[in-house]
């Protein structure tokens, strides 16, 4: 998994019975995430999403026939895994997409609209510079809330610290067959 387009545009179907009255239609412009499944089935089973789920029900926005995003842009992360050498964040807009590099500090930025397979990086062109730092200032918003990872110094990126394959505070305690809980060490394999 990589954040550019052959691994992050990836066709995002959903299907809902007549008994939910979404109009069909085809939209290649929302930004949608696997996040957005799991609140989504659980607007169609009548519960209650989670306030801890980042995602969106795309059920409410089919509903509403809305020509509004779904969300303005959507932040991803992949952790080094057998390329220890690689932590991407990234944001993703409709148009552009804004990648940085957690462990070099390297960034790049592509214009969508005019190379949407990524050809020509733009992180120097001086007539992107306004989108490169909205999309920088975004990406330090949302990381500067995760101080344990240590990313964000002095409201500046801050390489050098690639991010776990799998962080323990966010797994959530497993409940096995007969209902007794799993300790986390238990799922990371340790």
């Amino acid at each position: 998994c990589t954040p550019f387009e052959p691994s992050v545009s990836i066709p995002f179907f959903t299907f809902f019975p007549k008994q939910f009255e979404v109009i069909p239609r085809i939209d290649d412009s929302t930004i949608v995430s696997h996040i957005d499944v799991m609140p989504t089935l659980l607007e169609c089973a009548g519960l209650q999403i989670p306030s801890f789920c980042e995602g969106i029900s795309l059920l409410s926005q089919s509903q509403e026939n809305s020509q509004k995003p779904v969300r303005d842009f959507l932040h991803g992360e992949h952790s080094p895994g057998l390329r220890r050498s690689e932590s991407w964040q990234f944001i993703i807009r409709k148009n552009d997409k804004y990648i940085w590099d957690a462990t070099s500090g390297r960034e790049r930025y592509f214009d969508l609209r005019k190379d949407p397979f990524e050809i020509t990086d733009k992180i120097n062109d001086n007539n992107y510079s306004d989108n490169i730092a909205e999309c920088r200032g975004i990406l330090i918003n949302l990381l500067k809330q995760r101080n344990q990872d240590e990313l964000v110094e002095g409201g500046k990126l801050k390489s050098g610290n690639p991010l776990p394959a799998c962080r323990e505070e966010i797994l959530h305690p497993c409940l096995d067959y007969d209902g007794k809980t799993r300790p986390t060490e238990f799922w990371l394999g340790s």
